[in-house]
């Protein structure tokens, strides 16, 4: 109990400091803690928001797939009553024509066991894309591939029963299966940084920017914005959902602000037409985030203030009490002792020499005064430095002495 009196009066303001400092630290890393679960909740929510308008994206080029397929299977369903190819061929020609008046509709051709006939009886070859939907089966949309060499097309194909046919493909301008724009401008399209609309091998077909905080370039999503947003783990589930369909959501941050993209892909029934969108988290999780965003900032920034505060009283409190000490333990003039720090030297030599026998000698200086007096302070200072300077010389390993003033000097000898 002696020990911890004597150790709170020397060090207790320094250990009040400390204990605060302790406290603030804590509080530090509790609003860091919960900073933290506060973030990953908010990740989350933002994830899940972007799903939802990615898929309200999704959803929009869905209806438009369906509404080519419908008139693919309502071509398909009329070819299926022909009795005969001349029949056949007329159904053809006549669904041309009359789809002529669609502003994106190219033309329609059948699949026979004699290949794939147009509207015009001409054998339709060299495309790819039509050639593989020969062996599909459903209903389903084409990859985007050039049409006639000047034009993106996309062929919406169905099956057909009928003798004359066994598929059917009715072929449309790439921009029948479009973004929503200007009055159907959705908040999926509306509150991202921007949409893009992409082909099977990643090409950006179409794309709305809402921003120019990225930069998007022209070079596929795969080698472009995904490489320079995403990690390589990341990289690869955006390829599989390039590749095979579905959707995925990942979260990101750039500059001071965090973001997340959103990936669906229509798949093989869709001709895997995929959207990409990117969402600053301010923006779709509401002023809320903002606000609680500006309180954590706050806090960290008064919990680290109150920390950096109280070291800095600290060690300023510990620097005054330096500076007491050698006032108190050291004579300013000669550099010595005083006879407090010779009374705590004392001790201590005395714990390391229990059996050993010391003496206090008093030694002064005959008419120190007067000296002071005929020749002046600094005369009689300097003799007074004299003396300790010799005295210093002349001790031996664990002796010590101090200047008590006016010429008299402590010295502790064994």
């Amino acid at each position: 109990m002696k020990r911890f009196r004597e150790f709170m009066k020397r060090h207790g303001t320094e250990s009040v400091f400390a204990v605060l400092a302790l406290i603030c630290a804590a509080f530090l890393v509790h609003v860091t803690s919960l900073s933290a679960v506060y973030s990953a909740g908010v990740s989350e929510e933002a994830e899940r928001r972007a799903a939802f308008y990615s898929g309200e994206n999704a959803s929009s080029l869905q209806n438009s797939c369906e509404d080519l397929l419908r008139e693919a299977s309502f071509f398909a369903t009329k070819l299926g009553a022909a009795t005969s190819e001349e029949e056949a061929a007329q159904i053809t020609k006549d669904f041309y024509l009359s789809e002529g008046r669609n502003a994106f509709f190219l033309s329609v051709c059948r699949f026979t066991d004699d290949g794939v006939i147009s509207w015009d009886g001409t054998a339709v070859t060299g495309y790819s894309a039509i050639a593989e939907l020969a062996g599909a089966g459903g209903a389903l949309l084409s990859d985007v591939f050039q049409y006639d060499n000047r034009i993106q097309a996309i062929a919406a194909s169905v099956a057909c029963d009928s003798p004359y046919a066994d598929r059917v493909a009715v072929l449309y301008d790439r921009s029948a299966v479009s973004l929503p724009d200007g009055e159907n401008l959705g908040e999926g399209v509306s509150l991202s940084e921007f949409t893009l609309l992409c082909k099977h091998d990643g090409r950006i077909l179409s794309r709305i920017e809402n921003t120019d905080t990225f930069s998007l370039g022209n070079a596929p999503i795969r080698e472009g914005i995904l490489s320079d947003l995403l990690g390589s783990a990341e990289l690869t589930a955006a390829d599989q959902v390039l590749r095979e369909g579905g959707s995925g959501v990942w979260s990101f941050r750039s500059g001071t602000d965090d973001y997340v993209l959103s990936l669906t892909s229509l798949g093989r029934e869709g001709g895997y037409l995929a959207t990409l969108s990117v969402y600053r988290v301010a923006d779709i999780y509401g002023d809320g985030f903002a606000m609680m965003e500006s309180i954590r900032a706050s806090l960290l920034g008064l919990a680290l203030m109150m920390v950096v505060m109280i070291v800095a009283m600290t060690l300023a409190h510990r620097e005054s009490r330096k500076r007491f000490y050698r006032l108190e333990m050291v004579d300013a003039v000669l550099g010595c002792a005083t006879p407090k720090k010779l009374e705590e030297d004392a001790a201590a030599i005395l714990r390391r020499h229990r059996t050993t026998n010391f003496a206090l000698v008093s030694l002064k200086i005959n008419n120190f005064g007067y000296v002071s007096e005929r020749f002046g302070d600094d005369a009689a200072e300097e003799l007074a430095k004299y003396a300790a300077g010799v005295i210093r010389g002349a001790l031996m390993v664990e002796e010590t002495f101090a200047y008590e003033g006016e010429g008299a000097f402590l010295l502790f000898l064994h």
